[in-house]
Order: C-alpha cells, then structure tokens, then sequence
C-alpha cells in the first residue's frame, strides 16, 4: 500500500468510526427513553419529547443508518468492499432521516445534522476513491 493509500485508509477508518459512535449516541438516547431509562433533559435535549415526536418513517430511516454504521465499521477494518455498500447504506437512509427530522417540533435546528451529512458525504466520496485504488478488497 503507498503512502497515501495508507493515509487515506487511516482518515477513512477515523472517519466512519467517528460517525458510528455519533450514531450510537443516538441509537442509546432513542432505546434508553423507549425502555423509560431517560427521562427529562439529556445533554440539552428534551429527550423524550423528541422521541415522542419521530414518525415511525423517521425511526425506521434512523436505525437502519445507525445497523449501516455499525456493520461498516468492522468491515473498514478487513478492508472489505462491502464498507463502501455499508456505509453508502448508512448515507442514504441518514440523510433521509434528517430531512424528515427537520419537521419535528422539538429538533433545534442545530449544524450537527448537517455537519455529519456533509462528513458523511466526504467519507463516502474517500471511499470510493479507496475502492478504484484497489485498498478495498
């Protein structure tokens, strides 16, 4: 592997592992306020009202993001092509689920939405560039 394969193949690795811990951030807050384990305002964010507003749409586009994330973490790491699928998956239903969340009541509208799109974004186009370079198998 060159120099900048390896470089690229490091920023990636960093890169989906980074989103999939904000997703299991997510995926926690959701499940611990559906089995009544949080309840009230977690990190500044009115949790269970905010869970009580998601569309059953919203929810289903969410964990599969989240599944997507998880399952492309591992496979960064065999250096599988089956990231790239995994994690083009999380991409699609990710954005799909924050189009929907701009219509829920209790969402503030803050940048991280987009923020983790637009890195989203960036880490799907690096692995593509990584799959044509042949880094993933």
């Amino acid at each position: 592997m060159t120099r900048a394969n390896r470089l690229g193949y490091m920023i990636a690795v960093t890169a989906v592992f980074a989103i999939a811990l904000y997703n299991a951030f997510w995926f926690a807050l959701d499940i611990g306020v559906r089995l009544g384990l949080i309840r009230g305002i977690v990190f500044g964010i009115d949790a269970p009202n905010f869970t009580a507003a998601l569309t059953v749409w919203n929810e289903v586009f969410f964990f599969a993001a989240a599944i997507a994330s998880f399952i492309a973490a591992p496979c960064i790491l065999m250096r599988s092509r089956w990231a790239l699928w995994a994690f083009g998956t999380c991409f699609a239903a990710g954005v799909s689920d924050w189009i929907m969340l701009i219509a829920n009541p209790y969402y503030d509208g803050s940048g991280a939405g987009l923020a983790t799109t637009v890195a989203t974004i960036a880490t799907l186009a690096l692995l593509l560039l990584l799959r044509w370079r042949r880094v993933l198998n």
